[in-house]
């Protein structure tokens, strides 16, 4: 009885989980698909290049989808100065995240 019990709050638990991880994917996309139109700045994808390799491989993919905007943007715009500023950007994120954290 008790291992029942245990698996039934296991299940709700990793269904709430992946809900919560379904959600968090959905935003991300939305904030991609607003950076791809041009409706937010490139700038502010260094946030995503910032989390690559922390938060799974669905974000991950999410993250190789910001590198392709860099490089339509620094390639296909001539705009190499904005893809120098956003990897500088998620550099120090990541420096401050693991100074602050670790």
């Amino acid at each position: 009885m008790v291992f029942l019990c245990i698996f039934i709050v296991d299940k709700t638990h990793s269904l709430t989980r992946l809900e919560r991880e379904y959600l968090f994917i959905g935003v991300i996309s939305t904030f991609l698909r607003a950076i791809r139109a041009g409706a937010i700045h490139v700038r502010h994808g260094a946030v995503l290049l910032a989390h690559y390799g922390r938060l799974g491989p669905t974000f991950d993919e999410c993250a190789k989808v910001m590198v392709d905007v860099l490089r339509e943007e620094g390639l296909g715009n001539g705009k190499p100065d904005i893809v120098v500023s956003v990897v500088c950007q998620a550099i120090r994120e990541v420096c401050l995240f693991f100074l602050f954290y670790y």
